[in-house]
């Protein structure tokens, strides 16, 4: 520690009388007694003034600094009889009158922590010793702490550049100084150098924290502009042997034109710690050094190798300053690498001269060992000065610990070259020309006009260069020249101006005056235009000739603005990219997603055929005519047996056509007049549709088949999707259509509940039918169902899905009428019944009475033909065998078994617990007097003396009845245990082993019988199989001798898992 901080820390002890237990304003001094065991907010300020006082709460966690909380437990406790102890008072760790009054000396008005007036600010908390907490602040520029205010956490001491702090300035102005105010447990020389951070670039140099805990950057020019929001980060290097400090910063005032503005706003507070970081050293040599540089790209301008210890890092962050004399204006397009891998890139210089890296999103690892890291530049200018980059300050570069996440300081910096490079001032300006990644490469149309066959960059180097003439040419597949060649220039690539005349491009090259300065830093673009026609006079283009645009090697076409000298542009001929010359074709394909048809006869408006049609990739195309062909495989299903047949085409959903009806159909060209341009890549779906008369056989197939014609607007060529001069054997086939039968069948579908048992007074579902169409589609008008007792149904309700299709009031049999549920063609639909339960018991339903719901017979009409069926026949359409949904009994109330954990699973001697169960009660009381548990063992092992207990009352209520034979426990309850919600119970035998072995075992279960008993009399019940005997309770004068005893047949959780003792 060092002697200025002793002497604050002495000095903090000695004005402990001046500090009030306040959160922040004189009137919130603390009032109440506070003790072991209380929550109250008045504890946090307790602990707060205590550790401010030097009577720690806690080094670390809950109680320390910045961590207080509103908990009175043993560490509050033992601070506050330190105190005590400090003042001759009782150490009873009671905070009373007594302890405040020795702590406020009296007064009634105290000062935040750490203030010993009410001037300035708490070096502790940032606070405002006047009691105030916020500033009204004026002026063009106000302060706010940031939404991404660094929350409090823990800091590596000797680590580097730790975010402390945000603010975010808002307004209009130029801040010219910021003063910021230390708070927190620590010295002025923990935070070693502190900055101001724009984002990723540093604003400011190191600063030092005063002997009045201030630091104050001033910048008469400015420090940073404000234009709406700009959010400012304070970071600080933390000095070595710090740990167990906090520290923090205030806002405290910043200065504008207006004057300087206080704003008291405090960041969080920091702990800090000690560890082991990474350390990043340089090897001593960056280059390149005293070397001759030329202007061109990619030119390496500092490399390192960097030696990486302890653990990897990753290099967040890297910013590199030019000190030489060469201009911002001179460099373009950084690149940062790693081991020659790309990893960060940068435009240019900053006004100071910087060039920053910012790889925050996307952090770079480096591993433990040695790395070379390389940045690049292009050199566009600044011929005769010099390039020398360095990392200037250990501040430039944020290397993250990937340990600790904390920054680590390189070593040894500044990292710069020896001497200064010069960058070559006797080479002259140079020029690279290059095909543009822009340049096309897809294909061209035939006879198209004006179209760009190569795009080419110009990028200057050094000096200005004008380059007065470009001469294009072509190498084609074919001998040929092209019509209307022009070139035309951009700096942006998007706005073009033509430059020199528009002529005739030869293959050897035809030359164009431009006349055009290229600047270094501006690259040009430069496009060749022509059309795709041979201008000598034999029309030799034609599809699937090749053609590649180049710039021929020019012969001292360019001119040196600065140093005068004439250079050729390009060095050498730059092609461009192979393009092939394409004539439209259009392509039709069958709709795969419109299966073959089997239709039911006669049927109106049926869709015979669906194609799809894509257009050309290279031109639009004007589509006439649709010819359509009827091929039938017998006489009995031909052209003649279709009417009204017309054709649909559609642009995605929109329909663009949809030409006049043929009343008469043929066998050959059935054609439809169109006039629709299909835009190049567009597509169009096409489908036909026709009445199908009566007069058809079973069994025959009908398709169709089709030719689309038009003409390619651009290049004038007629098209057609048959690629074939044989009758039809271009023609695209469509569907097939059979002719065959119609049916609707149902049957019980996958989604019937499986059997069970149901507590009354709600909706249940009964049952669920699937209706399969085939070949046609069919409208159900009739249902009737039977269900099984009608006594507790009150109405049934026919759902699709979540819809309802219609509801009756429940009987015996229920009958549907006037329905119009429609089955699409080819589809399945299910049809789900739900019945509406009312109560049972007196004056009710039946208590077990059976729920089946059974479809006895439909009606439904075939929606082509129009021709109604009764399924009652079975001979079709209308198909279906009396399909019915699974067992379903209705009670008043039902119960719900369920295992409940063994208190031990360990098998031994004496006295255990085998079988712990729950008994719960579902819709109302349910009784129960018998139960059967199933036992199995390994080994040599007895039971005796079984008993029955309730859990929940450690009363047993099965005595002299309980048995246990032949792998059965058997209990009889003194007395029938009624239940209305949960009881838990518990069996317990005595069990004896003899010679045990590891892997003995117990095992017990309730099992299930596998079938249903109606409700009886007890007596009746237990006489069968029953596993465990219950009642509803809904009989008049319930007993055990009327007649609601049940079976545990469909109970829930029946047959239980097993619980199992091992030895």
């Amino acid at each position: 520690m060092s002697n200025l901080f002793k002497s604050k820390f002495v000095l903090g002890l000695m004005l402990v009388a001046a500090v009030v237990f306040s959160t922040g304003t004189a009137e919130a001094a603390i009032t109440k007694t506070l003790k072991y065991g209380m929550k109250d907010a008045q504890v946090k300020e307790l602990q707060q003034n205590l550790n401010a006082a030097g009577f720690t709460v806690s080094t670390s966690g809950a109680g320390s600094v910045g961590y207080e909380t509103t908990s009175f437990g043993t560490k509050t406790k033992l601070a506050v009889q330190a105190y005590q102890a400090s003042k001759g008072l009782t150490a009873d760790g009671i905070f009373g009158p007594a302890s405040r009054a020795a702590w406020t000396g009296g007064s009634t008005v105290g000062l935040p922590a750490g203030c010993t007036s009410t001037s300035g600010f708490s070096p502790l908390t940032g606070q405002a010793c006047n009691g105030t907490t916020t500033n009204t602040q004026t002026g063009p520029v106000t302060a706010t702490l940031a939404s991404t205010n660094p929350a409090s956490g823990t800091l590596v001491a000797g680590q580097a550049t730790a975010s402390l702090a945000q603010f975010t300035f808002n307004g209009s102005g130029t801040v010219t100084a910021v003063t910021l105010q230390r708070i927190g447990v620590s010295a002025d020389t923990t935070p070693s150098n502190v900055y101001l951070f724009d984002g990723a670039v540093r604003l400011t140099d190191a600063a030092s924290v005063s002997n009045t805990g201030t630091v104050t950057f001033t910048a008469p020019a400015g420090l940073f502009t404000v234009s709406g929001s700009k959010t400012i980060t304070v970071k600080s290097d933390i000095a070595s042997g710090t740990s167990g400090q906090t520290v923090g910063f205030t806002l405290a005032t910043f200065t504008t034109s207006a004057g300087t503005t206080t704003a008291n706003l405090s960041g969080n507070i920091h702990s800090i710690a000690s560890a082991t970081l990474a350390t990043v050293a340089s090897s001593g040599t960056v280059t390149p050094s005293g070397a001759t540089l030329n202007p061109g790209a990619n030119v390496t301008v500092w490399q390192d190798t960097l030696t990486v210890s302890n653990r990897d890092v990753w290099m967040k962050r890297l910013a590199l300053r030019n000190i030489g004399s060469a201009p911002a204006s001179a460099f373009a397009n950084f690149k940062l690498y790693v081991n020659g891998v790309q990893v960060g890139s940068a435009t240019g210089l900053d006004a100071n001269g910087y060039v920053t890296f910012d790889m925050t999103s996307s952090p770079v690892t480096l591993a433990s060992g040695s790395r070379v890291v390389r940045v690049d530049a292009d050199i566009v200018s600044g011929a005769s000065r010099t390039v020398q980059f360095s990392l200037r300050n250990a501040a430039d570069v944020d290397f993250v610990d990937s340990s600790f996440g904390v920054n680590v300081s390189p070593t040894s910096t500044p990292w710069g070259s020896a001497s200064a490079n010069n960058i070559s001032g006797t080479s002259g300006g140079t020029m690279t020309v290059e095909k543009d990644v822009t340049s096309p490469s897809t294909n061209i149309t035939l006879s198209g006009n004006d179209v760009t066959l190569g795009v080419f960059k110009l990028t200057a180097y050094g000096e200005p260069i004008k380059v007065e003439t470009l001469t294009a040419g072509h190498t084609t597949s074919v001998t040929a020249t092209l019509r209307n060649g022009r070139l035309l220039m951009s700096t942006d690539g998007t706005n073009w101006t033509q430059y020199g005349s528009t002529s005739t491009i030869l293959a050897a090259g035809t030359s164009y005056t431009v006349n055009y300065t290229v600047n270094p830093g501006t690259p040009v673009w430069v496009k060749v235009n022509a059309d795709v026609y041979d201008n000598d006079g034999t029309q030799s283009i034609v599809a699937g000739t090749t053609i590649v645009a180049n710039l021929v090697a020019g012969s001292s076409n360019a001119q040196k603005i600065d140093s005068l000298g004439s250079i050729s542009v390009p060095g050498s001929t730059v092609t461009g990219n192979t393009l092939t010359v394409a004539s439209a074709t259009a392509t039709l394909t069958k709709n795969n997603t419109y299966a073959n048809q089997t239709i039911a006869v006669p049927a109106n408006i049926f869709k015979i055929g669906s194609y799809n049609l894509a257009g050309s990739s290279v031109e639009d195309i004007l589509v006439t005519t649709l010819s359509f062909d009827i091929e039938g495989t017998s006489d009995t299903f031909e052209a003649a047996d279709l009417t009204n047949m017309y054709v649909v085409v559609k642009n995605g959903a929109t329909t663009v056509a949809q030409p006049s009806p043929l009343a008469t159909v043929n066998a050959d060209d059935n054609n439809f007049s169109i006039n629709y341009t299909l835009p190049k890549n567009a597509n169009l779906s096409i489908e036909l549709f026709a009445n199908v008369g009566s007069s058809v056989t079973n069994g025959d197939v009908l398709s169709t088949d089709l030719v689309v014609s038009g003409t390619a607007l651009t290049s004038g060529i007629a098209v057609t999707t048959d690629s074939n001069t044989s009758a039809d054997a271009g023609d695209i086939d469509g569907q097939t259509l059979t002719a065959g039968t119609a049916t609707l069948t149902a049957t019980t579908d996958a989604s019937t509940p499986v059997a069970s048992i149901v507590a009354d007074n709600q909706t249940v579902t009964a049952a669920a039918f699937k209706f399969a169409s085939v070949t046609a589609g069919f409208n159900v008008t009739d249902l009737t169902f039977t269900l099984a007792n009608a006594t507790v149904a009150s109405s049934v309700e026919l759902y699709d899905g979540a819809t309802l299709v219609a509801s009756k009031p429940g009987a015996t049999t229920v009958t549907f009428n006037g329905l119009t549920w429609n089955i699409p063609a080819n589809t399945n639909k299910v049809l789900t019944v739900k019945l509406v339960l009312s109560g049972v018991g007196i004056g009710a339903g039946t208590s077990g009475s059976s729920q089946l719901v059974t479809l006895t017979d439909f009606t439904a009409v075939n929606s082509s033909t129009g021709v109604s069926d009764a399924s009652a026949n079975d001979a079709g359409p209308s198909i279906e065998n009396n399909p019915a949904g699974n067992a379903m009994y209705a009670y008043a109330s039902l119960p719900t078994i369920a295992n409940v954990a063994l208190p031990s699973t360990t098998l031994a001697n004496g006295t255990q617990t085998l079988a712990k169960f729950s008994v719960t009660s579902n819709g109302g009381t349910i009784g129960w007097q018998k139960v059967i548990l199933t036992e199995t063992h390994s080994g040599t092992v007895a039971i005796t003396s079984p008993t029955l207990w309730d859990a929940d009352t450690n009363t047993q209520v099965s005595t002299s009845t309980n048995t246990i034979s032949g792998g059965a426990i058997t209990f009889v309850t003194t007395a029938e245990q009624q239940i209305s919600g949960t009881k838990t119970y518990v069996v317990k035998g005595t069990v004896a082993l003899t010679s045990p072995v590891s892997g003995d075992s117990i095992t017990v279960s309730i099992a299930q019988p596998s079938s249903y008993v109606a409700p009886a009399a007890y007596a009746t019940v237990a006489g069968t199989t029953a596993t465990f005997v219950w009642t509803d309770t809904s009989a008049s004068g319930h007993s055990a001798s009327t007649l609601d005893w049940n079976n545990a047949y469909l109970v829930k959780n029946l047959p239980t898992d097993t619980q199992v003792l091992t030895y």
